[in-house]
């Protein structure tokens, strides 16, 4: 349900949903990109560590890959995610998952030469 959320809340942000999205398609996939699928701009995600914190509460840490032909656009997905995600408490997460509050973890840059695509990857922690 908490993937259903993100997704949710990407392709709900009219700014961000603008630049992944061709041909009413939003191109925000769990896990990675389908093959044959090429997008020029791409968000994809996965949940890397979860943990219980108490009885009723848990903590999921995600990675997401902001993957675009250039650097710039690369950040600037990254930035986007940011801005949604960064220091949220007590929100309806895409209007489907109650969440007690998501926290920036860390970016990192790649450059995947056989694809041609740059890559930015940003992780964040939910608790809910």
């Amino acid at each position: 349900m908490l993937e259903q959320a993100i997704f949710n809340e990407i392709t709900g942000d009219a700014t961000l949903a603008a630049k992944i999205e061709d041909s009413g398609i939003y191109h925000c996939y769990p896990l990675f990109v389908p093959q044959g699928v090429l997008p020029n701009r791409a968000i994809t995600y996965t949940e890397i560590d979860q943990s219980l914190v108490y009885p009723l509460l848990r903590t999921s840490l995600f990675q997401f890959n902001c993957l675009a032909e250039s650097f710039a656009d690369a950040i600037d997905l990254a930035d986007d995610l940011d801005r949604i995600f960064n220091d949220i408490r007590e929100v309806s997460l895409g209007g489907v998952q109650a969440v007690k509050y998501i926290k920036f973890q860390g970016r990192s840059t790649l450059y995947n030469a056989e694809a041609n695509l740059h890559q930015v990857v940003v992780e964040f922690l939910f608790k809910y």
